[in-house]
């Protein structure tokens, strides 16, 4: 892992975990060495001095991610809400309020490498997965498409208009972003599918929409879309 990529995969650690994002405090010693301190859950962590702030930041990045990934290892892998101690329980609630909580599926198998996966009803209708979209859209860039393995880096959540044989929505959160799939209605339906959540995603606030596929036809007239 290269040193610029400690501050990035402490906060997509806390972000799969649920809790707050990292705190970082700074100062600089009379012989001009900058220190840096970070606080994740409550807990500070202190990194090597360096005569650059950033690299000292990142430091104590290591240094955090280095000791909450031993303490992920003693842990079991999963906990309900009726096992969990008062600062896992809050980890649980903050996760119900952003959106994404693990009930079906949580695989996290090391630091920065993991995902929330949850399932609704194929049905816009569903208030659950409604409230779900509501948390996650706000200001956000999205790509909508008809591929499985499109994937860009610079947009937040990508949706995908696909076969699934459960005929569920997944809407997963990783540290590369959020990805939905959608059940694909068939060939002659993508169109109008592709216009139903364009439409979903402008209404709940989204940034821009933008759909990748040019054959697709766009009926929606939109400033957000592309």
């Amino acid at each position: 892992m290269s040193l610029e990529n400690w501050k990035n995969q402490l906060q997509n650690w806390c972000q799969l975990n649920g809790i707050d994002l990292p705190v970082y405090t700074n100062f600089r010693d009379c012989q001009k060495w900058w220190h840096s301190m970070v606080t994740v859950n409550g807990i500070k962590y202190e990194g090597e001095r360096n005569m650059k702030k950033v690299l000292a930041d990142m430091s104590a990045a290591r240094k955090a991610l280095d000791a909450l990934e031993q303490s992920d290892e003693k842990e079991p892998e999963t906990k309900d809400a009726a096992h969990a101690t008062p600062t896992e329980l809050k980890a649980i609630i903050d996760r119900i309020s952003a959106g994404f909580f693990p009930q079906q599926e949580r695989k996290v198998s090391r630091i920065g490498v993991g995902s929330i996966v949850r399932r609704f009803e194929n049905n816009l209708c569903n208030e659950e997965f409604i409230d779900h979209l509501r948390h996650i859209v706000r200001g956000k860039k999205i790509d909508i498409t008809n591929t499985r393995s499109y994937q860009n880096p610079d947009v937040s959540i990508t949706l995908h208009i696909i076969d699934r044989p459960d005929n569920k929505i997944l809407s997963t959160l990783s540290n590369t972003g959020i990805k939905i799939e959608v059940p694909s209605l068939g060939q002659n339906m993508l169109n109008y599918q592709v216009n139903i959540w364009l439409t979903a995603m402008m209404e709940l606030g989204a940034e821009m929409v933008s759909v990748i596929d040019p054959n697709l036809e766009i009926r929606v007239p939109s400033r957000h879309a592309i």
